[in-house]
C-alpha cells in the first residue's frame, strides 16, 4: 500500500525537484505493505503532516496515501504512476511483506528510473537490510525486507530509519519521543531542515499551540464567568420582573377581593343572592379576612331560606300559556311548579331536577296523597302522571270545551281530585277517572281580577270571594249555598285557605298592582260562627296569598310592599292562627309570593315569586350546622376522626340539684349511644363527668376521661370499653404513628399509655415541671399534642409552661413561658397547641365581681412572641388541621372564628349555643361542636361554605351582574362550578377554580 506527501517548506531556500509536468502536487510519496503497515501508514503520515505544524495549518506536508489520496479508476497503475510524478520523495517501508509485493517492487522500479536514489527514503518495519559496501548494494543473501529492485540500487548507501519496535506498538503519535525521532529522521530531508532543529520547531510550535490552547481556554472561561454573570443578573431582573408582577397582581386580587367584600355587604339586605355570589368571588380571588367576613355573614342572613331555584318564564305561542301554580307532596321530597317549558319537578334532598313537557301550557298543579300522582291542568284537561314508574297515568281528564282549571286539589284521602276555575268546580273520583255528579256553578267574578277561591281538604266545602269584599261558602256535595261572610275589606280579598279540619278560613286583601298606595289584612274566620277568630292589618303591606301549615297552627300570607323606583318588593308572614297579631316576617326574593304551599309536616314552605321558586325552613336552623341527637343535660367532651367520618360526643344527665340527682355519663357514637354509668348520685370526688378526649389515627380507638378522672379507652369496633381506669389524668393525646396515648396527669407529669389495653408503659415517665420554684408543686397538664411525625411531644400546663420532649429519649428539647401577658396572675382554663407545633393558643379566666371575665392569647413558639390578644374568657380552643383558622368558644356561648396567618377575626359570632364545653377539627375544615347535652357539626371551611351558598340560590351571576360588580374586562366563569352559566352569558364559561 503506497501514501505521499507534499511538503510547503518553512525555509525560502528550501530545493524541489520539477515534475515531468513541472508541477509538484506532493512532497512525499509512501510505498507500504497493506498486510504489514496498514496501522502503521496512517501513523506515519498523520506525524509527516503534523510535525512542527503551526495550530492555523491543516498539514505542513501533502501527503499522498493509497486509502485518502487515490480515487477509485479501472486503471490502478496509471494513477499510481501520475502519482509518482507528481511527488518529490519516496518513502519506502521495508519489511518481508512489502519484499513480496508486486505494487511495492514496480512503484521501487519507477522511482529508481526516475528519480535520483538520493530522494529515496527507508523505514525498515520489518525483517532485515544489509548493505554491501564493496559492491555499493544491498547484498542479497542477508537482506529480507526489500523488492528485487531495490537491489539495483545505483549511488552510495540511502538513509534508513528502524520502525520495526512501531510495528508492536498499540499506539504510535507524535507524543512518543522515539516515533518523534523517525518521523524527524525521515521529514527532515524532505523538508529540507536539519532534524534538530524540525524537533525544535515541533516542540515550539507545540508549547505555542498550548498557550494559545490556554488563552483560548482563559478567554472562553472569562466569557462563561461573563455570561453567568450576566445570566445571573438577567435572572435577578427577570425574578425582579416576575416578583413585581405577582405582587401587582396579588395586590390587584386583593384589592377586587377586598372591593367585592364590599359590594357583598352593600347588597346583602336587597339581594342576598348577589351577595352570596359575591362572597364566593371575593373569597376566590384571595381569601382574605374580609372576604370571609362577607361571605360568612350573608350565610348568616336569612337562615330559613333552604333554597332558591330559577324558573323558566321564557315566553310561549298563543296555545302554550302557564299560571303561577305550586305544590309540595305530602312527604315533603318532591316540589312541582309551573314552567314555561312545562312541569319541573325537583327532589328536594337530592336537588335532581326534571321537566315533563308540556304542549298545551301548565296552570293548576297538585301531587296525591301518597306521592304517586302528579295532576297538571292545560286547555286539553287535566293531565296525570306517575312519579313511581315516571310515565303518563292513563288518558288527560276531559271537561268541556273551554274550561281551564285554573287550579286543582286532591282530597286528603286521595280519592277524589277537584278542578277549580272561576266560574265554577268539578270533582273526579280518581280511581274511575270519572265526574263525581255535576259541576257547582259559583258567583260570576269581577273582571278587575282573578277571583280568590278555596276548597277543603276533603273537598265537601268551598269558599268563593265575590264583588264587594264577600266571601261565599260553598257545599260541594249539595251543590248549594251555605252562606256568606261580609268581610268588609277596604281592599279586594286577594285569597283564601281552609284549615286542615275544615273548620277555619283564612282570607287575605290587599290593593292590586295597578292601583296606588299599599294596604291589606289577614283574617282567620271561624266558619261555626261566620264571626273572626283574629285580623292583622297593615297600611305597608298587599297580601296577595295565604296558606295553612298542615298542623292548622300557622298560616303564611305573601304580601308585597314597595312600589316605588326600585319596582316591587315583598316578604311572607308567619302568623299564629290563633293571635295573628304575633308573626315573623320572611323576606321574599322576588316580586311577592303568590302561591304558599307548605309540605306534610310543615317543616317547609315553598313560595313562587316571580321567576324565582324558593324553600324556606320554618324551624330554627343555621345553614352551616348539622345537629346530633341529644343525649343529656350537658355535654363534656366531643372527638372526631381526622377524615370526619366517625366522632364521639360525651353526655351527662341530672335533675336541676346535680349533688342530690342521679346521674347517667354517655358516650354517644354514630348509630349508637353507650351508657358509661348510671348512679343513684354522684359519689364523692366526682365533679367531671365523662368527657371525650381523642380518637387514635385509625379510628378505632377514643380515649376519654371518667369522673374520677380516669382515662380509659372505648374499642369503636367491639364498642367495649377497658375495665380498669388510669386514675389522675387531666389530659391525653394519640401519637399520629401508633396506638401509643401521651396522658398527662395532676402532678405534671406525663406517662404513655398502650391505647389497646389502657395501660401505661412501664418505664416510661416525663417528670413534671414548674415556671416557680423546684419546691413548689408542678402545675397540672392541661394540653398534649405530637407533632406530625409522632418523634416530639408539646406539653402545655396549667403555669403557661411549654415543654417540648424527644419521645424516644424523653429529653426535653425545650421550654417556653407563654403567659407572658400583663394579666399573668390570671389561671390559664383552656389551650390548643396547632398540629404543626407553632402556635399555642390559651384562655384565661376568673370570677368576679360582674361575673366571669379572662382574655384570649395566641403565641407564636417559634419566635417567641404574643401574636393574638382578645378580651373574653374563653371555655375552649381549636385549631384547624392546616392550622390557619381558630375557633374559639366563649363563657357566653358565642363561638368566634380567627385567622391566625392574618392575625384577624373573621366572624365573631359563627355560632351560638347555651355553653360550649369542647370543640373537634377535622382534616375537612368540619368542627365538632358540644353544648347542651348534645353537637353539632358546623362547616368551617371555604369549600364548604361555597357549597352552602351555590345550594341555596342554584345560580350563577348574570352577565349584567358580572358586569356591574366586577366589570367586563374580568372574563366570565361559573362561581358555582357545578351550576350553568347565568343568563346571558357564554353557555361554555369556564368554571371557577378555587384554592385548597
Amino acid at each position: 500500500m503506497r501514501f505521499s506527501a507534499r511538503l510547503r517548506p518553512t525555509r525560502s531556500h528550501a530545493t524541489r525537484q520539477p515534475t515531468s509536468s513541472g508541477a509538484t502536487n506532493y512532497d512525499a510519496f509512501v510505498s507500504y505493505s497493506h498486510a504489514a503497515d496498514g496501522q502503521l501508514a496512517p501513523a506515519l503520515q498523520a506525524g509527516l503532516q503534523g510535525l512542527g505544524k503551526p495550530w492555523y495549518r491543516r498539514r505542513v506536508l501533502r501527503v499522498f496515501r493509497d486509502k485518502t489520496s487515490l480515487s477509485a479508476s479501472p486503471e490502478l497503475w496509471p494513477s499510481i504512476e501520475r502519482a509518482l510524478a507528481a511527488s518529490r520523495y519516496f518513502i519506502l517501508l521495508a519489511s518481508p511483506e512489502a519484499a513480496h509485493s508486486h505494487w511495492v517492487d514496480q512503484e521501487v522500479r519507477w522511482w529508481l528510473e526516475h528519480r535520483s536514489p538520493a530522494t529515496m527514503l527507508v523505514g525498515l518495519t520489518g525483517g532485515t537490510l544489509a548493505w554491501d559496501g564493496a559492491r555499493h548494494a544491498f547484498d542479497p543473501a542477508r537482506t529480507t525486507a526489500l523488492p528485487p529492485a531495490a537491489f539495483a540500487w545505483p549511488g552510495d548507501e540511502p538513509l534508513w530509519v528502524d520502525l520495526r519496535w512501531a510495528r508492536e506498538a498499540r499506539h504510535v503519535s507524535l507524543r512518543d519521543p522515539r516515533f518523534r525521532e523517525a518521523v524527524a529522521d525521515l521529514a527532515a530531508p524532505v523538508r529540507d531542515l536539519p532534524k534538530d532543529e524540525l524537533i525544535g520547531e515541533d516542540i515550539r510550535q507545540h508549547r505555542r499551540t498550548l498557550r494559545l490552547a490556554r488563552s483560548w481556554i482563559a478567554l472562553l472561561l472569562a466569557l462563561v464567568v461573563l455570561a453567568g454573570v450576566l445570566g445571573n443578573l438577567a435572572r435577578i431582573q427577570r425574578d425582579d420582573a416576575r416578583s413585581q408582577r405577582n405582587e401587582a397582581q396579588a395586590q390587584a386580587r386583593l384589592a377586587l377581593s377586598r372591593q367585592l367584600g364590599a359590594q357583598a355587604g352593600a347588597v346583602r339586605n336587597e339581594r342576598l343572592d348577589v351577595a352570596l355570589l359575591l362572597g364566593l368571588e371575593a373569597v376566590r380571588r384571595q381569601d382574605t379576612t374580609e372576604a370571609k367576613t362577607a361571605l360568612l355573614t350573608a350565610l348568616h342572613s336569612n337562615h330559613a331560606l333552604v333554597t332558591s331555584l330559577p324558573r323558566n318564564t321564557q315566553p310561549l305561542g298563543p296555545d302554550k300559556d302557564y299560571g303561577d301554580a305550586l305544590t309540595f307532596s305530602l312527604d315533603g321530597q318532591t316540589l312541582a311548579w309551573a314552567s314555561a317549558g312545562g312541569v319541573a319537578i325537583l327532589s328536594v334532598q337530592g336537588q335532581r331536577r326534571t321537566v315533563l313537557p308540556s304542549t298545551t301550557g301548565v296552570h293548576g298543579l297538585s301531587i296525591s296523597p301518597d306521592g304517586r300522582i302528579l295532576a297538571w291542568s292545560g286547555k286539553r284537561g287535566i293531565s296525570l302522571w306517575d312519579l313511581k314508574r315516571d310515565r303518563a297515568d292513563g288518558e288527560p281528564l276531559k271537561a268541556s270545551r273551554g274550561t281551564l282549571f285554573a287550579n286543582i286539589a286532591f282530597s286528603r284521602d286521595g280519592t277524589k281530585m277537584a278542578g277549580i276555575t272561576d266560574k265554577l268546580i268539578m270533582i273526579w273520583d280518581v280511581q274511575r277517572r270519572v265526574p263525581i255528579g255535576r259541576p257547582l256553578r259559583l258567583v260570576p267574578a269581577t273582571a278587575a281580577q282573578q277571583p280568590a277561591i278555596a276548597v277543603s281538604a276533603d273537598l265537601k266545602l268551598a269558599a268563593s270571594a265575590t264583588d264587594g269584599s264577600a266571601i261565599v261558602l260553598w257545599d260541594i256535595d249539595q251543590h248549594r249555598r251555605l252562606g256568606q261572610i261580609e268581610a268588609r275589606y277596604k281592599e279586594p280579598v286577594s285569597g283564601l285557605a281552609f284549615s286542615p279540619d275544615g273548620t277555619t278560613l283564612a282570607s287575605v286583601s290587599g290593593k292590586p298592582p295597578s292601583a296606588e298606595g299599599l294596604g291589606g289584612s289577614v283574617i282567620i274566620w271561624d266558619l261555626a260562627t261566620l264571626r273572626p277568630k283574629g285580623r292583622s292589618t297593615s297600611t305597608l303591606r298587599s297580601y296577595t296569598s295565604v296558606a295553612f301549615s298542615p298542623d292548622g297552627r300557622q298560616v303564611a300570607a305573601g304580601f308585597i310592599t314597595t312600589r316605588d323606583i326600585r319596582g316591587i318588593d315583598g316578604g311572607i308572614q308567619i302568623l299564629d292562627a290563633q293571635r295573628p297579631t304575633s308573626s315573623r316576617v320572611l323576606r321574599a326574593l322576588g316580586e311577592g309570593s303568590d302561591p304558599l304551599v307548605f309540605s306534610r309536616r310543615g317543616k317547609l314552605l315553598a313560595s313562587l315569586e316571580g321567576t324565582t321558586v324558593t324553600v324556606w325552613s320554618l324551624a330554627s336552623r343555621d345553614r352551616l350546622a348539622i345537629p346530633l341527637p341529644k343525649r343529656g343535660k350537658e355535654t363534656l367532651g366531643v372527638a372526631l376522626t381526622r377524615d370526619g367520618r366517625s366522632f364521639a360526643y360525651s353526655t351527662r344527665s341530672f335533675d336541676s340539684d346535680f349533688r342530690a340527682s342521679p346521674l347517667t355519663e354517655t358516650i354517644v357514637t354514630p348509630g349508637h349511644t353507650h351508657v358509661l354509668r348510671e348512679r343513684s348520685r354522684p359519689e364523692a370526688g366526682e365533679d367531671l363527668g365523662s368527657s371525650a378526649v381523642d380518637f387514635s389515627r385509625d379510628g378505632q380507638l377514643l380515649a376519654f376521661l371518667d369522673s374520677r378522672r380516669g382515662l380509659r379507652t372505648w374499642h369503636t369496633r367491639t364498642r367495649t370499653v377497658t375495665s380498669k381506669p388510669l386514675l389522675g389524668v387531666t389530659a391525653a393525646s394519640f401519637s399520629p404513628t401508633s396506638s401509643l396515648l401521651a396522658a398527662g396527669r395532676l402532678d405534671g407529669s406525663v406517662i404513655m399509655v398502650d391505647g389497646g389495653s389502657g395501660q401505661p408503659v412501664e418505664g416510661y415517665v416525663i417528670p413534671g415541671a414548674s415556671l416557680l420554684n423546684s419546691d413548689d408543686q408542678p402545675p397540672r397538664v392541661i394540653e398534649l399534642v405530637f407533632t406530625g411525625d409522632g418523634r416530639r411531644l408539646l406539653i402545655g400546663s396549667s403555669d403557661g409552661l411549654v415543654r417540648e420532649v424527644d419521645v424516644l429519649s424523653h429529653r426535653i428539647l425545650s421550654k417556653s413561658s407563654v403567659h407572658v401577658a400583663q394579666d399573668d396572675a390570671l389561671p390559664i382554663s383552656s389551650m390548643h397547641f396547632s398540629p404543626d407545633g407553632r402556635y399555642v393558643a390559651y384562655g384565661t379566666q376568673s370570677q368576679g365581681d360582674l361575673g366571669i371575665y379572662g382574655y384570649m392569647y395566641v403565641y407564636d413558639l417559634a419566635h417567641k412572641q404574643l401574636i393574638i390578644s382578645h378580651s373574653g374568657a374563653t371555655t375552649s380552643l381549636r385549631f384547624s388541621f392546616d392550622g390557619k383558622m381558630l375557633a374559639s368558644a366563649g363563657v357566653n356561648g358565642t363561638l368566634s372564628l380567627w385567622d391566625v396567618r392574618r392575625r384577624q377575626l373573621i366572624e365573631e359570632s359563627l355560632y351560638h349555643a347555651g355553653a360550649i364545653s369542647d370543640m373537634a377539627y377535622d382534616a375537612n375544615h368540619q368542627l365538632m361542636v358540644g353544648a347542651d347535652g348534645t353537637a353539632v357539626l358546623l362547616r368551617a371551611g371555604i369549600a364548604a361554605w361555597r357549597e352552602v351558598a351555590c345550594y341555596v340560590f342554584n345560580r350563577n351571576l348574570t352577565q349584567d351582574e358580572w358586569n356591574q360588580y366586577l366589570g367586563p374586562a374580568q372574563p366570565y366563569v361559573r362561581t358555582c362550578p357545578n351550576l350553568p352559566a347565568g343568563t346571558g352569558a357564554p353557555a361554555n364559561a369556564p368554571a371557577a377554580e378555587y384554592s385548597r
